[in-house]
């Protein structure tokens, strides 16, 4: 694994995808603000380079968030939902998906003087095209030395390319599960350590104090342009997130307890 460190001075703010449920009480990604839809995140199949936010609208417990952390499900294995939450084969994504398309491609944090330190952290990822075939990816980003006080906002943008569903699929659309971890304190007995907005425990993240919601992902959409209802009817959308071992291994921050 390797870290891409980009020196920032100051502190950073965060944010997610798409959101379901209220738009203020959780670190997600921001929805769009445009009359036509202002309170979901979705982007078009094979977008490229589009730009995102990431929010923080609180510190855990009323404490500042001092570093963040978020994984992308970019590996080279996923966690796959069908509509009604039940775990189904990865390869019914992979094999909705044009050759050499991962769902999230070459993710790349905006600077923020807000942070000291930003890094993009590199892995294994699904084979993919992007100057070149390549099988490694930025998997997670990490903020740490910032200082966002509960009472303040934080915005954190990042870019990214999303995957090419087929013309021909019946998959409407690809929730893009992103799970986040805001730190706002080192010691492992505070009640305020962490806010880890992550759907389901995981061996490094089970506890329940921490863990703000079982069940709530922050996530984005990537929607189908060519879905065509006459042949497919109401067709199908996945609910995607990174694995266990994935979330384990790409979200800790050195010196925070999980």
């Amino acid at each position: 694994m390797r870290k891409l460190t980009f020196a920032i001075h100051g502190c950073v703010f965060l944010s997610a995808f798409s959101i379901a449920g209220s738009l203020l009480a959780h670190t997600t990604v921001r929805p769009k603000n445009t009359p036509d839809d202002y309170y979901q995140r979705s982007e078009p199949d094979g977008a490229s380079s589009v730009v995102n936010d990431f929010t923080i609208p609180h510190g855990c417990n009323g404490s500042p968030v001092i570093a963040t952390a978020m994984v992308f499900p970019n590996g080279e294995h996923l966690v796959v939902e069908d509509q009604a939450g039940t775990p189904i084969d990865e390869s019914v994504v992979f094999d909705a998906l044009e050759e050499k398309n991962n769902l999230v491609m070459s993710p790349k944090p905006a600077q923020d003087a807000n942070w000291k330190e930003i890094d993009a952290v590199t892995g294994p990822a699904r084979s993919f095209y992007s100057h070149g075939d390549r099988t490694e990816d930025v998997r997670a980003f990490h903020y740490s030395g910032g200082n966002l006080p509960n009472e303040l906002l934080g915005i954190l943008s990042w870019r990214a390319s999303f995957a090419d569903i087929k013309d021909d699929s019946c998959v409407k659309a690809i929730d893009v599960r992103i799970p986040i971890v805001n730190y706002c304190q080192r010691s492992p007995n505070s009640p305020a350590r962490i806010d880890a907005w992550i759907g389901r425990s995981t061996p490094a993240f089970n506890d329940s104090e921490v863990l703000v919601r079982a069940g709530w992902w922050p996530y984005l959409t990537i929607t189908n342009t060519s879905f065509d209802e006459g042949s497919c009817g109401d067709g199908v959308t996945y609910k995607v997130s990174p694995t266990d071992e994935d979330i384990d291994t790409f979200m800790p921050i050195k010196s925070f307890k999980p």
